[in-house]
């Protein structure tokens, strides 16, 4: 591994980190009961303040399931990177976060109704795998996003 690979993993793992740990005590309960009353309405299922009640488990939308994980995931990439500009870095963060959030807001969707449909099991199983795809997804997004906004060919040009 270069200077340049391992000066941006390190600064990727301090950023999401610091990210990752702001949102482990973060008091956004608020949030996660607007999330949570969209999808009670959505899918017209009972809920208690952040709980959904989806065929027979019950969900609870914590600060991990509000799309500021993935969030986190593009930030520590996008601001790791000597390019591009910070003007462009954080026009692709904002345009990113708020596309992750709404994104985010259809995966939960199916994953409740998955615990409708199949249980909770399988909306469990669901949710994993959907964060894992979202993560792929965050990650190519960036990556595309970047090559555009900062006019490069190579990955290496931006570290």
């Amino acid at each position: 591994m270069d200077r340049k690979s391992a000066l941006f993993l390190a600064k990727f793992f301090v950023i999401f980190s610091v990210l990752y740990c702001i949102l482990w005590f973060a008091e956004i309960q608020p949030l996660n009961e607007w999330i949570a009353g969209i999808e009670s309405w959505a899918l017209s299922i009972e809920r208690n303040g952040s709980t959904l009640a989806a065929g027979d488990s019950n969900f609870t939308i914590t600060n991990y399931c509000t799309g500021l994980v993935s969030a986190s995931i593009l930030a520590a990439i996008v601001f790791s990177l000597r390019k591009p500009p910070l003007e462009q870095k954080i026009r692709i963060f904002m345009l990113g976060a708020a596309a992750l959030f709404f994104i985010n807001l259809g995966r939960v969707y199916f994953v409740l109704l998955a615990g409708i449909a199949f249980g909770g099991n399988t909306a469990e199983t669901l949710h994993t795998i959907s964060w894992f795809v979202m993560s792929g997804f965050i990650i190519l997004l960036w990556y595309y996003l970047t090559k555009r906004l900062a006019k490069i060919k190579e990955f290496s040009e931006l570290l």
